[in-house]
């Protein structure tokens, strides 16, 4: 089944049409070399995708968890055909997570890999309070019990105040900085993550049907080193509670201009 990468919006004049980009298939990746244009701004190219997208073992994208009841399932509605919920089940300490490169190709920055970038679409039901406490984070990590040591990711945070937090970690030394966006429950987000080498990321976010726009972040602090690895992945981990919770992801797509 053919896919187009998932965006939003209805195009702008002058440019090309919005959705019309980098065509994806199920369990495989695009070698065509194609212009992103998101609401009549130009996005890097980008040779080859790797596309999550309702698809539980294919195309290299596997499941980690622990917990009982933790896991995964798929459901779809009107205007989101497809889409995967994770749980974390009823354990206290319970996590899912889907991932890329985790044990197989492991990922890397350095000052040749060009732009690199990784892109969710995601929704939480209900937010983490004082009593189911949760965090969830996407993006570019290498760990999915704690605190990533490397990584480039956005993260909501075990608390209260649902401030979408933009995150680098290079061996434990981490520059966290607020987006300043507030997520709503039960809400679609499109997240984005543009890293430039090993030099910059810019993190961009944005309620579904809203252009991405400017960078909430942008940052040159505490990137992976060259000899640090991760993976792509989404992750919801508990701390506290016996209630399930839930991250439910439409998609999960990442690629790179170092191969092209």
């Amino acid at each position: 089944m053919t896919i187009l990468s998932p965006y939003d919006g209805a195009g702008v004049a002058g440019s090309p049409a919005e959705g019309k980009r980098v065509a994806q298939r199920d369990g495989g990746t695009s070698t065509r070399h194609s212009q992103i244009w998101d609401h009549g701004v130009p996005r890097p190219r980008i040779q080859q995708w790797i596309l999550e997208h309702m698809s539980f073992s294919s195309n290299g994208w596997v499941a980690g968890s622990s917990g009982a009841g933790s896991g995964v399932t798929a459901l779809g509605d009107a205007t989101h055909p497809g889409y995967l919920v994770y749980t974390t089940g009823t354990a206290t300490t319970g996590r899912f997570a889907r991932t890329w490169g985790a044990s197989t190709s492991p990922l890397k920055l350095d000052s040749a890999s060009g732009v690199t970038i990784y892109e969710t679409k995601f929704r939480i039901p209900t937010l983490s309070d004082v009593t189911d406490t949760f965090s969830v984070r996407a993006g570019f990590l290498d760990l999915l019990t704690g605190a990533p040591v490397d990584g480039v990711y956005f993260e909501l945070e075990s608390n209260a105040d649902a401030q979408l937090q933009c995150v680098t970690a290079n061996n434990s030394t981490r520059t966290t900085t607020d987006s300043g966006l507030t997520i709503s429950a039960a809400t679609w987000y499109r997240a984005r993550i543009e890293i430039t080498d090993n030099t910059s990321a810019a993190f961009f976010c944005a309620a579904e049907g809203s252009p991405l726009g400017a960078a909430l972040v942008t940052t040159a602090t505490n990137l992976p080193a060259n000899t640090r690895t991760y993976y792509a992945a989404a992750n919801v981990l508990k701390s506290a509670g016996t209630n399930a919770r839930t991250l439910e992801v439409a998609y999960q797509l990442f690629g790179s201009d170092r191969y092209a």
